[in-house]
């Protein structure tokens, strides 16, 4: 897990990061990643800086699965 540029915002990287691993453990890094994709279309802005720093949390924990 890394550190976000914005402090404010760690808390909500570590819960995207913590849940998604906990899903990869659970559902398996192709489902969890589908799961992801559908969550985050391309395209699409995050409604918030919360659930964009929550869905960088995410997509650091599918590329950590992958090494």
């Amino acid at each position: 897990m890394r550190q976000v540029n914005n402090p404010e915002f760690q808390n909500a990287y570590a819960a995207g990061f913590n849940a998604k691993q906990a899903e990869i453990k659970s559902m398996g890094f192709a489902a969890s990643r589908d799961k992801f994709n559908m969550d985050n279309p391309v395209g699409q802005k995050p409604s918030s800086i919360a659930a964009y720093y929550y869905a960088e949390g995410e997509m650091d924990a599918l590329v950590a699965a992958q090494r």
